[in-house]
C-alpha cells in the first residue's frame, strides 16, 4: 500500500546511498496557501511531499520517482522552488 510508505526511501544510484524522505498528506491542507496549483490539480485529493540532503544522487532519486509517477499515474509535479508544474518529460 502505498500510503503505510512513509519516512526515509532508500535508493541507490552509481553504487551510492541515494535515498530521500517521502510522506503522504491531504493536498487541500498542503496547498491551502497556493490557490492558483490548488485551481490546477483538479480533483487530486492526495499530496506525496518528496525532500532530500544536499547530495546530488538524492536530488536524482526523487525526481526519477516524480517522473514516473508523472508519466504512468497522471501525477503533478510541482517543485516548490521554481513554483511550476513539470512534466514527465522535463524531469526526465
Amino acid at each position: 500500500m502505498p500510503f503505510e510508505c512513509a519516512g526515509y526511501i532508500p535508493c541507490t544510484l552509481d553504487g551510492e546511498d541515494a535515498g530521500f524522505e517521502i510522506k503522504f498528506s491531504d493536498s487541500s491542507v498542503r496547498l491551502s496557501d497556493m490557490p492558483a496549483l490548488q485551481a490546477q490539480i483538479g480533483d487530486r485529493d492526495i499530496a506525496m511531499t518528496l525532500r532530500w540532503g544536499g547530495g546530488p544522487r538524492e536530488r536524482v532519486s526523487a525526481i526519477i520517482v516524480s517522473a514516473v509517477l508523472a508519466q504512468n499515474f497522471d501525477a503533478l509535479v510541482h517543485c516548490e522552488n521554481d513554483g511550476i508544474l513539470h512534466t514527465p518529460d522535463q524531469l526526465l
